[in-house]
This record gives C-alpha cells, sequence and structure tokens, in this order.
C-alpha cells in the first residue's frame, strides 16, 4: 500500500510539473508554516516500555508517541504566473521539524502547488510535497532507535492576499519510520507510523 501511495504520488507531481511550461512572470517565493498540527491516529500502535527499577520501587514506564504534533516548516522557492495569469505555479524547497513530546525528526522537503486564481488577491488549490525525514530520535527512557524515511504530502490550500498572503492548507501525510529496541526495553511494533492529516496555517511572501 505504501508504494502504491508513493507512485501515485510521483505520478501526481509529474503532470503538475507540466505547468512550467507555459509560465511568463517570475517571482521569489517565501513561504512560513509555524503553525501546523498533524494528527496521526497509528501512533497508538507504538508503545516502548523500559523495565523500571524494582530496588527503588520503580515500576515499568510506559512511553507513546501520542496522537498529536506539531510541525514547522520554512521553505524558499519561485512561483510563476500563467500566460492567461488564471494559474499560479510556484516550486520550493526547504526544512522544518516533526516533533511532539518523545520524538524528533529534521526534515528537509520539497513542495510543488498549482493555484486557480478565483480573484486577484484569492487562488486555490493542489499541492504536493516530498520530504525527507532525518536523524529521528526518541525522547524518553525507553531505549529505541528509529531509521529514517522519505515521506509525501498531499493536500489543498488556500492563499488570501496580494504580496504577501495568508495560506491555510488540509492535507494527508503519509510517513512512517522502522523501529527497534535494545534489552531490556521492549516494543509493541517494529514500525512507528506518523502518517495522518495535517492542517497547515502561516504566510507566503511573493517579491
Amino acid at each position: 500500500m505504501r508504494v502504491l501511495r508513493r507512485t501515485i504520488a510521483l505520478s501526481i507531481i509529474c503532470t503538475i510539473t507540466a505547468a512550467f511550461t507555459a509560465q511568463a512572470d517570475l517571482d521569489f517565493v517565501v513561504d512560513v508554516r509555524p503553525a501546523t498540527v498533524l494528527l496521526s491516529s497509528d501512533t497508538d500502535d507504538f508503545e516502548a516500555t523500559s523495565p523500571g527499577d524494582p530496588a527503588l520501587g520503580i515500576g515499568r514506564d510506559k512511553e507513546d508517541a501520542g496522537q498529536l504534533s506539531s510541525m514547522p516548516t520554512i521553505r524558499l522557492g519561485v512561483g510563476m504566473d500563467s500566460e492567461e495569469r488564471k494559474l499560479y505555479t510556484n516550486l520550493s524547497g526547504g526544512g522544518g521539524l516533526l516533533l511532539n513530546e518523545r520524538f524528533r525528526s529534521y526534515m528537509l522537503m520539497g513542495d510543488l502547488a498549482v493555484h486557480y486564481k478565483h480573484r486577484k488577491n484569492v487562488s486555490m488549490g493542489p499541492h504536493l510535497s516530498i520530504i525527507g525525514f532525518m536523524d529521528p530520535e526518541w525522547h524518553g527512557d525507553a531505549d529505541v532507535e528509529l531509521d529514517g524515511d522519505v515521506g509525501w504530502l498531499l493536500g489543498f490550500e488556500v492563499a488570501i492576499g496580494y504580496d504577501i498572503l495568508f495560506v491555510f492548507s488540509i492535507d494527508y501525510m503519509d510517513a512512517s519510520f522502522d523501529a527497534s529496541a535494545t534489552a531490556p526495553t521492549r516494543i509493541t511494533d517494529t514500525e512507528l507510523d506518523f502518517s495522518g492529516v495535517a492542517i497547515q496555517f502561516g504566510m507566503r511572501g511573493n517579491f
């Protein structure tokens, strides 16, 4: 299923890239999304248990990743109007963090968006991000090792404004991490799945 979803994502990005073939005006784009929330229901399947210390009266400690994470990002790129000025396409790249109380991973990402201009100051359309998750870490007493992953995020966004725009999007993100534990720590699954629904809010400047 994960292979199928990624194949579909790559097909979409190839199709959208064709929009660059008839572009006229070029902008420099700065996109900042500090207020991004990710809801991942499948993280409940993963739990790490450390044995504690019976001599000190400390029992087993169970740790989980939690369903709610934040995902601030910043990207730089270029934006282009179509010749008819009905479509606005932007391609950007940057980085960010995926984090919550127990987990942290750095991100490198590229994003492609195509917006239809409903009005001069209102545009909307799909966007697709390819995300590399690097150096994931488990923060807790349990000794858990996590491997990096390449995931994707696909959704629909709305931008309101002129040169400085407010941007809101609702997306689905696919991301999971292979996990292993060092004894005596035990884990309930060999995969920590952060796939879920992301709600993003931020600002974009077109210069």
